[in-house]
């Protein structure tokens, strides 16, 4: 086994599956239980790592230390990872994990080729093949139909796919999957939060969008001013989109730079540009913008009211008149 390993990709299920294996390989050479270090590539100094790995377990014979977002690692710090790689402890294993493969591989260019693990998500074809295998593997079946509608509702990391795929499972004691089953597990899995509240805005869906706003509100997840700035980063991004993709579709690419990695989100979006035009999207941040001030001039008591009156603008008049074009403010004190 090699003392230093690179573990790159995205699928925390694969990863989590091979760490298992590596601890259990050690467990059977030492003939006993290593000692596990957990340490954080932009939160733990790599100066201090190295000197953990050369002193070794305190306790145990060898020491496995796992650090994860090592991509995050400033490059003036790589430096003590790269002299330590080339003369590693016999007594300890360190394994560096980096989600973003890029910025991994750039960053330890001084790893050997076999001494990388990638471990990249499953392409749709893999995605749906990996979920009808797991349903059988636990005595379930599924049709065509609600696998292909489940699959672009998960997410494409198998560790993901399988706690999702036990949720679906347990909600049917037969085990036989249909729409209508998948339809039954969205809306038990569905919380609302300000994503579900920017796609219920692009349905143009007064009742559902008020709906989901109580629902946020009462859940006390976010404060209206912060359920104002998480509606314009989504509306922010999908300008960004827009720019560079026009009336898209966008591409996976488009969507990894701007960290939207949920398949349903990536389908949202899509939906979000072929609806609006560039001017749209501008219309509706001038009124987010607008009410942002409105809730920072009111009295907290009119927060909800004032809230109620930005989901209406928002699906019915987006284009009616702003504070900044001359109309009053609301509740101020």
């Amino acid at each position: 086994m090699k003392p230093c390993q690179l573990f790159l990709g995205s699928d925390r299920g694969k990863q989590q599956a091979e760490l298992a294996r590596v601890l259990e390989r050690i467990r059977k050479d030492y003939k006993e239980e290593p000692e596990i270090l957990h340490r954080y590539g932009g939160q733990d100094s790599a100066q201090l790592i190295v000197e953990e790995l050369k002193t070794g377990s305190l306790f145990n014979d060898h020491l496995v230390m796992v650090v994860f977002r090592s991509e995050e690692f400033p490059a003036s710090e790589l430096k003590h990872i790269q002299a330590y790689w080339s003369k590693p402890s016999s007594s300890s294993r360190v394994i560096f994990v980096a989600e973003n493969y890029t910025e991994g591989k750039k960053a330890f260019k001084f790893a050997a080729r076999d001494e990388i693990v990638t471990f990249f998500e499953p392409d749709e074809r893999e995605k749906v093949s990996w979920i009808k295998g797991y349903i059988q593997k636990n005595s379930g079946s599924i049709d065509s139909d609600a696998l292909l509608l489940f699959a672009e509702l998960v997410e494409s990391d198998t560790l993901e796919m399988q706690k999702e795929c036990d949720v679906l499972l347990a909600l049917h004691s037969d085990k036989k999957i249909t729409s209508a089953d998948v339809d039954k597990y969205i809306f038990h899995s569905r919380e609302e939060t300000v994503y579900t509240l920017f796609e219920t805005l692009l349905d143009l869906n007064l009742e559902h969008s008020l709906s989901a706003l109580q629902k946020i509100l009462l859940s006390q997840q976010t404060d209206p001013v912060g359920l104002v700035t998480g509606l314009q980063w989504q509306f922010r991004n999908l300008q960004t989109l827009h720019h560079r993709v026009g009336r898209g579709p966008a591409s996976k690419d488009a969507f990894y730079a701007l960290f939207i990695r949920h398949p349903h989100s990536q389908i949202v979006f899509n939906r979000a540009l072929l609806r609006w035009s560039e001017e749209d999207i501008a219309v509706r941040l001038a009124v987010l913008a607008d009410y942002d001030i409105q809730l920072r001039m009111a009295r907290p008591g009119t927060h909800r009211l004032i809230c109620e009156l930005l989901v209406y603008q928002m699906v019915k008049h987006p284009r009616a008149q702003l504070v900044s074009e001359g109309r009053k403010t609301l509740f101020a004190d």
